[in-house]
């Protein structure tokens, strides 16, 4: 699951100088790298990266049950240069098929 949004006080209840790009994936070796790379490949620099590993449990549809138990995922969640409102499904569309 992939997000790209620029968060505003009246839709998210919060703000931000950067757009943000949130990331749940399988646990694997060199997510970091791969994401990051491929920002740098479409020219967009990284100003604040958070990559915890969580144990959750879903349900047989995908949705959350239980966390702290279950199988690890990847949550990444990464402040990234402001895009305008056209480039972000440009970016979405990269990190899934880098994914």
């Amino acid at each position: 699951n992939v997000r790209v949004f620029t968060p505003t006080a009246k839709a998210n209840g919060w703000e931000s100088p950067h757009t943000v790009l949130q990331i749940v994936n399988d646990v694997m070796p060199f997510l970091v790298d791969t994401v990051t790379m491929s920002l740098a490949e479409q020219g967009v620099g990284v100003h604040v990266l958070g990559h915890p590993v969580l144990r959750f449990t879903r349900d047989k549809a995908g949705k959350l049950v239980k966390v702290g138990e279950g199988d690890a995922e990847s949550v990444m969640l990464l402040e990234i240069d402001r895009q305008p409102a056209d480039a972000m499904a440009a970016i979405e569309q990269a990190i899934n098929k880098a994914l």
